[in-house]
Parts: structure tokens; C-alpha cells; sequence
């Protein structure tokens, strides 16, 4: 998929506090069936290919946000700042986002690397750890043997 234009998220949606990025209907598949579509809750990797900047977000549906047309997203501030694009970019500029599944590995790079730091802490600690168990384990295995 390819955004041409960026509009505002609702005040009253959560895009502000859950990162997800509002797509128009016609992208969304809420029963999981048709593979060509996203499905409601799905990250997704959005990528500016002018700077080579992207984000991670979860996918939803929505024809209520004013200005949401088929090649648009609603995305909150944080995600256009970390795209390098603004509000004020007009239908017949030439912005192109590309929008796609995110793999296993992008969702991890997104949150290793992630700008507020509880989310970036949390995971790097949740990683140490598991490595950490799975030396002990190793060990504890060694020292049965």
C-alpha cells in the first residue's frame, strides 16, 4: 500500500497513547481470511523511502476520521515526527509512504530501538534475561552431566 497523504487521528481515538495508524476500510480484513489485506491489530511497517525512516504500528480500520480516503493514513504526531513529514503535506505533493506487514524482526528492532525509553528499557531487560536464563540453563544442564 501507498499513503499519499496524511491526515489528523480523531481527538477522541487512542492513536495518541496506542500507536496504531488508522487506514481506510477498504485495507482492513477483520476476519482474518483474505491475506491481500491487513487484519485489525496487525503491525505494519511504514517507510519513508525519501529518508529511509519507519515505524512500527498496529493496523486498524476506520471511515469515521474526517479526510481518511483510501491512500490516506491518520497518524499521531510521534509517527510523522519519526518519519520525517508533517501535517501540512497536501494531496498533490509528492509524499509516498509504503505501508506493509512488519516481520518478527522489524517489530524487534522497533522496540530495541524504540524513543521512549520505558518501552526501549523493558524489552532490552526482557532480552539480558531470557539470555541470561538460557546460560543458566545451559550451565545447570552441564553440571547434571
Amino acid at each position: 500500500m501507498i499513503v499519499k497523504k496524511i491526515v489528523k487521528p480523531a481527538r477522541d481515538n487512542a492513536e495518541f497513547a496506542s500507536g496504531i495508524v488508522r487506514l481506510h476500510n477498504s485495507w482492513i480484513d477483520a476476519s482474518k481470511r483474505n491475506r491481500d489485506k491487513f487484519h485489525r491489530r496487525e503491525a505494519v511497517l511504514i517507510t519513508n523511502p525519501d529518508n529511509g525512516q519507519s515505524i512500527v504500528r498496529m493496523a486498524m480500520g476506520s471511515n469515521a476520521t474526517p479526510g481518511l480516503s483510501r491512500n490516506a493514513a491518520a497518524l499521531d504526531y510521534d509517527a510523522v515526527d519519526a518519519l520525517g513529514v508533517g501535517y501540512n503535506v497536501y494531496e498533490g505533493t509528492a509524499l509516498h509512504l509504503l505501508v506493509k506487514r512488519a516481520t518478527p524482526l522489524d517489530v524487534f528492532r522497533h522496540f530495541w530501538n524504540h524513543p521512549d525509553i520505558g518501552y526501549r528499557t523493558a524489552h532490552q531487560i526482557a532480552v539480558v534475561s531470557l539470555a541470561m536464563g538460557l546460560i543458566g540453563l545451559g550451565l545447570g544442564m552441564v553440571a547434571l552431566f
